[in-house]
């Protein structure tokens, strides 16, 4: 273990009254104890917050709306959309399901708005809505979602169902997980779950990964939200009006 990159971080609430400790000793050493630790690329907060992670994610997006302005000069926006695909989505996407959520994202919203009009070669403050449906890109708030669905696709025996019937598996709501603390409702195994319960049936009973995912991407495209409440509202009228997106 390198002693010099080593550091520890003690996560608690936000309202936990514990006093944190600046070092912290081991059988052999002492290591610094700091409020946010990176690891693997993701900066994660004592108080169990991503306001670390989101700073330094809109430092690396701002990088890239730099880089996609000086190429706007040479390229056309076929080209400048696959290196936003490739560079700036990418980092957006990397870990989004467990930070998607955050009040913080309202400052990655305006970067990605940022990257779209260089792309279109829009004002700079020229409205974006409509813009996100027309070039088949996922907002910040989509790609959260997206990450979140797939994941549930994936893994869903590790979700309990809301029924006791072996015939209704991905048909049925999913069993929301067991907890004590508000601070549960905004993790990502509770949004998963919200998410996935909001979609229309004939989505959740897909059992194809590749028609689900497209039938995802094509709400989700559709639906272009800024906000979480966007993708509720629109699933809500998905749902009553039993529209079918496949």
């Amino acid at each position: 273990m390198n002693e010099k990159k080593t550091t520890a971080t003690f996560f608690k609430t936000s309202h936990s009254s514990i006093t944190t400790l600046k070092l912290f000793k081991t059988k052999d050493r002492v290591i610094e104890t700091q409020n946010s630790s990176k690891f693997l690329g993701i900066y994660l907060d004592e108080s169990m917050k991503w306001d670390a992670h989101i700073t330094q994610l809109c430092t690396n997006l701002s990088s890239v709306c730099f880089s996609l302005k000086e190429m706007e000069k040479y390229f056309n926006w076929s080209t400048l959309k696959v290196v936003y695909l490739a560079v700036f989505e990418s980092r957006l996407r990397y870990a989004s399901m467990f930070f998607g959520n955050s009040s913080f994202m309202k400052n990655v919203n305006v970067l990605q708005k940022r990257a779209l009009r260089i792309i279109l070669r829009l004002k700079y403050d020229a409205s974006c809505r409509g813009k996100f449906r027309e070039m088949s890109i996922l907002t910040a708030t989509a790609i959260h979602i997206q990450e979140s669905l797939l994941f549930v696709f994936k893994n869903y025996q590790q979700f309990e169902q809301n029924t006791t019937s072996a015939y209704n598996i991905r048909t049925t709501f999913l069993k929301y997980p067991k907890h004590r603390l508000t601070h549960t409702e905004k993790g990502p195994e509770y949004s998963c779950v919200r998410y996935y319960n909001a979609l229309p049936l004939s989505i959740r009973s897909q059992r194809n990964l590749s028609k689900y995912k497209s039938s995802v991407f094509k709400l989700l495209v559709h639906n272009e939200p800024y906000n979480i409440g966007e993708f509720f509202d629109y699933c809500r009228v998905l749902v009553r009006e039993k529209t079918i997106h496949i």
